[in-house]
């Protein structure tokens, strides 16, 4: 099984780029997908290997030891050959606004946590010194984010686009978005594609669900969807399998982490 220790940063300017900082550790093969969740991922390896499925050679690549994933609207599959122990850190959306992320869309592969992470901080993390017994020391890794962190600009437009998405539940079609940002559809729909790759309503759909699995799994209920911004449960049923490609049944039974983006195969 693939252990899991969960933490939220709790310096309130890393809160506002970091979701969350998870550790995970396993010594046996594991197959994993990936459901779309609105975040960028970064990790840091300390032991074994993770490997991402590549749609266009067909095949697992195995990834760096310290790496990048966009945000998608695609399900990815994932293999640990043989054992793994890293970092992952669930970066929010905003943190392309930032400078390190110019053009994070054609170069997250080529680009490394090494280069935003000064020489001392990437050793500690890989020695993992950021573990206090069975947890997370949460004050450690926000003292090394917030430093990281601080040094970047902003693009402000695109960070207001991203605070709309992941605090506005009211704001729940294209139109409305635009309006949020007083701007066209079409000048919307170019900003998401250029820094997501994906369309607007895609954005939002992703969004939503994410908070609405959130909160299921937190409260152990089914969600009510109108709370959400779906039109009923059926609209919520149709959701989860364009985005998971499961039923909302079969999507939770495969959650066996404390985490509502990681299925086992």
């Amino acid at each position: 099984m693939l252990k899991l220790i969960e933490a939220y940063p709790k310096n309130p300017f890393v809160r506002r780029f970091v979701d969350r900082y998870q550790y995970y550790e396993t010594d046996k093969p594991i197959s994993l997908k990936s459901i779309p969740n609105g975040k960028i991922e970064a990790w840091i390896i300390s032991s074994g290997e993770c490997q991402i499925w590549n749609d266009q050679l067909g095949r697992f690549d195995k990834s760096n030891d310290d790496s990048f994933y966009p945000a998608s609207n695609k399900i990815g599959s994932l293999l640990i050959p043989n054992h793994l122990v890293c970092l992952n850190i669930k970066m929010n959306l905003n943190v392309l606004g930032m400078d390190f992320f110019d053009g994070f869309l054609k170069n997250w592969k080529s680009m490394s946590m090494k280069n935003l992470l000064d020489a001392d901080s990437y050793r500690l993390i890989q020695n993992l010194s950021f573990l206090h017994k069975a947890n997370i020391d949460i004050d450690f890794l926000d003292e090394i984010m917030f430093k990281a962190l601080t040094k970047a600009c902003q693009n402000k437009r695109l960070v207001q686009l991203v605070n709309l998405l992941d605090s506005h539940e009211s704001v729940q079609s294209t139109n409305a978005l635009a309006d949020q940002l007083h701007t066209s559809t079409k000048t919307l729909e170019r900003m998401t594609r250029k820094h997501f790759g994906i369309s607007p309503k895609d954005l939002l759909s992703i969004f939503r669900f994410e908070r609405a699995t959130s909160h299921i799994i937190k409260n152990n209920k089914l969600v009510d969807a109108l709370s959400f911004g779906y039109y009923d449960q059926s609209h919520f049923t149709k959701e989860c399998k364009k985005i998971t490609g499961y039923t909302p049944t079969a999507y939770f039974s495969r959650l066996k982490l404390p985490t509502n983006d990681l299925i086992f195969e």
